[in-house]
């Protein structure tokens, strides 16, 4: 091909978008993220490519008078930097939906492989030709240049995969804006190879980025829309960049108290304008070491830049004290002096948070829930949650849970007859935590039923492994959430579970509280049946508590119910309890139901329940929740 032949007009337009887009791209505030960094390489590469391209057309267009080395490495140089864009482009999509770090070694060959062969078929061709060559002042493809023809189009199909797999990843101006892309450099490369003297590659590619950027790259996304801080897209961003870098974070939050009150005696104009002092002084007081985010109406968040430096807990204490002092003192609004109280408080990971769930699951917390009055309570409370759901991830990987038995007393038969299986877990640095406080954590969290498989597992070594019945013990009771039984087969998986063991189902008794009205009626008695007929048995648990309700012993077969330890202290001291407990007794044997009254704590409460009826105890006058070496001794002192 003739280089006079080439025209280069749509090079110039491109260098010009591209010079406006570099200029917009890093005059913007931004947050510096990978994706972000990836997409200037993008429109860097791009660029450069423009200028070699125009470089190797004039060259080689002056051959004799430049020298035939030259044209030859601005062609070199064309080619390598054009080639590494859809490189660098399928680079920002595997950052962008999050596979690249899947598999790490995998993506990188995928990334680089291709381009290293690209690279070095260009580089021999000045010995051989292979890609292209230069004769005096014509341009002439090689017997391999429909090898780079191959590679692009490898890249390509990777993206369109990517894409396609990760499509959910993305929002729809998203997709659009990466769809218009993908037909735009389609339509390029068949205008190049129909009519190779335009030279219309770069200009397309050009316009593409710039689709990608209003798309997705706009640095505007990240900003809040009234004041001069970022948003809570910019927060999240800065909170995974630090976590993926595994490094220590510290956020502080700030809450604005009573907003709406100022809003409304003040008016709206002066309630943003003090909206935007306070932003202004975030933005000055964190501007080295912090970035100052806009989370919702009336909170905002200074989150650490990373990597975290040398004495940046010091740091971290003089900007708090520096914002309590701030805000101990008026604004001055349009000649109004205005005060506004806060609440200020820090997060760090990984000492107050363990993972960005917990990061993200308090800052929607405080969004959603928190008022003024409480901040501080509730913040320590939702810092709690979050240390005990690390806690039992942590107890779950590495079989730290413990299960405990309460033994259950028989009067007529005066001695233990059965016992219940208890979960108790314990850290080192906060000591025990209640199953009250973290069986309820763990059914929001799902982790109910991996804790509900150990502990079954657990009773049934302990069944296995010691001799019970030999000891009094005629069966074990475990406890079944309402998630467990929410499982459509949960049945099935129970029945494996003891199987796998070898032990004889009528050593198990499931308990299951009176809370089963937040599960299907229908899958509940249909497992519970199936079960029955395999020998297991049921109890009805904690009957008597809240909104008690005779339908669930009508309507499920259990065989056991457990007389719920308050109603059991009530009526000691209470007439019209007394009248509930005694009916209630009544009424189970009549049913021909077995009971077990919990709570049972001294001889007296013992004595008034076997005048009512009831001969079952479960309760600290007989024993304790013990470990199983100490259950083990006690049946032995007792049998």
């Amino acid at each position: 091909m003739d280089a006079d032949r080439y025209l280069l007009y749509f090079d110039y337009s491109a260098l010009a978008l591209l010079f406006v887009l570099l200029i917009h791209f890093y005059m913007k505030r931004n947050i510096k993220t990978r994706q972000n960094t990836i997409f200037s390489y993008i429109v860097i590469s791009t660029y450069i490519a423009t200028v070699f391209d125009i470089l190797s057309v004039y060259f080689i267009r002056n051959n004799e008078a430049a020298g035939f080395s030259i044209a030859v490495l601005f062609t070199n140089l064309f080619l390598i930097a054009f080639h590494s864009i859809p490189v660098f482009l399928l680079y920002y999509i595997m950052v962008t939906t999050g596979s690249f770090e899947k598999n790490i070694r995998l993506s990188r060959i995928k990334l680089y492989l291709p381009y290293i062969v690209a690279v070095f078929l260009i580089v021999m061709s000045t010995a051989t030709g292979w890609i292209y060559s230069i004769k005096g002042e014509y341009y002439y493809n090689g017997s391999l240049h429909f090898t780079l023809y191959f590679i692009t189009l490898l890249y390509g199909g990777l993206i369109i995969y990517e894409i396609f797999r990760y499509r959910k990843t993305f929002k729809s101006v998203q997709l659009i804006s990466l769809l218009i892309f993908i037909v735009m450099a389609i339509v390029a490369s068949a205008i190049q190879i129909l009519r190779s003297d335009i030279i219309v590659m770069q200009f397309f590619v050009s316009l593409s980025i710039l689709v990608l950027y209003i798309g997705i790259e706009n640095p505007e996304g990240f900003e809040d829309k009234k004041l001069s801080v970022f948003n809570y897209n910019a927060f999240r961003q800065l909170v995974m960049m630090s976590i993926d870098k595994d490094n220590h974070l510290h956020i502080i939050m700030i809450r604005l108290n009573d907003f709406r009150f100022i809003n409304n005696v003040l008016g709206l104009r002066n309630g943003d304008e003090l909206l935007r002092q306070i932003s202004d002084f975030l933005n000055h007081i964190g501007r080295k070491r912090f970035v100052a985010c806009r989370i919702s109406g009336v909170q905002f968040a200074l989150v650490q830049k990373y990597p975290v430096k040398q004495g940046s807990d010091a740091i971290l204490e003089e900007t708090l004290d520096k914002i309590k002092e701030r805000f101990r003192s008026p604004f001055l609004v349009n000649d109004m002096s205005v005060s506004i109280s806060t609440n200020v408080y820090k997060l760090s990971y990984p000492e107050d948070v363990n993972s960005i769930e917990d990061i993200f699951a308090t800052t929607d917390f405080l969004i959603n829930e928190i008022k003024a009055e409480n901040f501080d309570e509730l913040m320590l409370g939702k810092m709690r949650e979050n240390q005990v759901i690390q806690i039992m991830k942590e107890a779950l990987d590495n079989n730290r849970f413990e299960v405990y038995y309460q033994l259950i007393f028989d009067h007529e038969k005066k001695r233990f007859i059965s016992a219940e299986a208890l979960v108790r877990l314990f850290d080192d640095n906060i000591g025990f935590i209640s199953p009250e406080e973290f069986v309820p954590l763990a059914e929001r969290n799902g982790m109910i039923i991996a804790i509900g498989d150990f502990v079954l597992n657990e009773v049934c070594k302990f069944i296995k492994d010691h001799d019970l019945r030999s000891k009094g013990i005629e069966y074990i009771e475990v406890n079944l959430s309402a998630l467990q039984c929410m499982q459509r087969e949960w049945h099935e998986k129970l029945l494996n579970i003891v199987d796998s063991y070898g032990i004889p189902h009528d050593m198990f008794n499931f308990e299951i509280t009176e809370s089963v009205d937040v599960i299907s009626e229908e899958i509940l008695k249909d497992s519970m049946n199936k079960l029955i007929q395999s020998g297991f048995s049921f109890s009805l648990d904690d009957y008597g508590t809240g909104f008690s309700n005779s339908s669930y012993i009508t309507t499920f077969p259990y065989e056991i119910v457990k007389i719920d330890k308050k109603l059991v202290w009530d009526a000691v001291e209470n007439e019209k309890a007394m009248i509930l407990l005694k009916n209630t007794i009544n009424m189970l044997k009549e049913m021909k139901l077995k009971m077990v009254a919990e709570g049972v704590e001294d001889k007296e409460t013992e004595e008034l329940l076997v005048s009512l009826g009831c001969n079952q105890f479960q309760g600290y006058l007989h024993a304790r929740p013990l470990p199983v070496k100490q259950v083990l001794k006690k049946l032995d002192e007792s049998f």
